[in-house]
């Protein structure tokens, strides 16, 4: 069971659909064998490792994974700090870039980062209308 939690890295819905499943049945299952602190455990680490992570294409790699960040608890605490971190990064490159794509290379070129995922993350954490208008003004 813990081996399960330990590939899956901490994802309970994965576990229990290994197992053939349901969330409640194995949530169950953990409780029944006495594992629900081990589990936890295991579960905390892994949330802390997603948070804490210092590679920002880790990190944006993540940002894909919002099942996963859900299944942890800590999708929103992940974007919010992704989203953080994206504006104080674009802050140092604004003034080098036209329009969003160039952005996102920028940001990606400056961070050793894939300039789609950087792309991709403006859009999902809700950046991409702010900074359009934000390279517009700049552009006038």
């Amino acid at each position: 069971m813990l081996d399960g939690f330990t590939t899956q890295r901490g994802a309970a819905g994965r576990v229990a659909w290994a197992l053939g499943l349901s969330p409640s049945e194995l949530q169950r299952l953990v409780s029944v064998l006495s594992l629900t602190e081990d589990v936890e455990a295991l579960r905390e680490r892994f949330r802390r490792e997603a948070l804490a992570t210092p590679h920002l294409t880790h990190r944006l790699d993540l940002l894909g994974r919002e099942k996963y960040l859900t299944d942890l608890g800590i999708q929103k605490k992940f974007a919010d700090t992704l989203r953080k971190e994206l504006e104080r990064l674009v802050g140092d490159v604004l003034h080098d870039a036209g329009d969003l794509h160039e952005l996102a290379d920028a940001v990606a070129r400056k961070h050793g980062a894939p300039s789609e995922l950087v792309f991709r993350a403006f859009e999902r954490l809700g950046l991409a209308d702010g900074l359009r208008k934000q390279l517009l003004a700049g552009s006038r």
